[in-house]
């Protein structure tokens, strides 16, 4: 059931979607009347342990609890293949999508530039910044034949601000605010929104095995995000996603092109913690 409605009627499709912030959002998104496209890799990566099949599955399974349709696709944001091919099946069973979230990402190795390994900037290159790129280029056809939509790119608190030993995340989140404010140009005249969000520190699964490979319990490594911030706190993944929802209804219709920054104050130029 929905909270709302104030999404009823309409399709968002996910990425990143089997864990999260991904699963976070469309959870919301089913729970304010929305059916939902869960696109997720379900794969390991080198190097990397990404969300899974039967994680997938479940995030499926609580959009369906809600009363709402959940559509599961496995397939890689790196793959125009992949995404057009799901993008076909949304107008098969559903006829129509009205909201885009490109969340897929995810962090890198505090290195310095120069030891940096080339594949891992390729890594998440392709993935924070390409595979945004690519999901809401394959996506556009959709929503300007539905006559409009939203479409929502995740970055960072750090597609705003710099952070020592994180130059392809940092690079790549930049380059997602860029991306939005270009992209909301490029489509204004079909009635279409886009904007950027940039979240702060969140207490989520891939931030607790950073935590983890860092060797450091959760509450220790994610402190040093934290005392950046005006607020000290550490915020869920449903507080992103609530706001996710708040861009995608029609309550921010006037709102296109932006960064909004969901920090509790961390990217204040000139803030110093006491």
């Amino acid at each position: 059931m929905s909270v709302t409605g104030r999404l009823e009627g309409r399709v968002a499709f996910v990425t990143g979607a089997a864990l999260g912030l991904g699963r976070a959002i469309s959870l919301a998104m089913a729970a304010e009347g929305a059916d939902v496209v869960l696109f997720d890799r379900c794969e390991d990566l080198p190097g990397r342990r990404l969300a899974s099949a039967a994680d997938l599955e479940q995030t499926a399974q609580e959009v369906e609890r809600s009363g709402r349709r959940a559509l599961r696709a496995q397939g890689d944001v790196r793959s125009a293949v992949d995404l057009d091919r799901v993008v076909q099946r949304v107008g098969q069973e559903f006829g129509r999508l009205d909201i885009v979230v490109a969340n897929a990402g995810f962090g890198a190795p505090d290195t310095p530039f120069w030891k940096l390994a080339e594949e891992t900037w390729d890594q998440v290159l392709d993935v924070n910044l390409k595979g945004c790129w690519l999901t809401c280029r394959a996506a556009a056809p959709a929503l300007i034949r539905a006559g409009g939509g939203v479409m929502i790119l995740v970055s960072s608190n750090f597609g705003l601000k710099a952070a020592r030993g994180a130059t392809p995340y940092v690079a790549a989140k930049h380059g997602v605010v860029g991306l939005a404010k270009v992209l909301a140009m490029d489509v204004a005249t079909y009635n279409i929104r886009v904007n950027a969000i940039c979240p702060g520190s969140m207490d989520t699964e891939g931030n607790r095995a950073g935590a983890a490979a860092d060797g450091l319990p959760f509450e220790q490594w994610v402190r040093r995000y934290t005392s950046q911030q005006l607020f000290p706190v550490v915020q869920s993944a449903s507080d992103v996603a609530r706001v996710s929802v708040w861009l995608a209804t029609d309550d921010a219709r006037f709102i296109t092109g932006h960064a909004l920054p969901l920090d509790a104050g961390s990217t204040l130029a000139g803030y110093t913690p006491p």
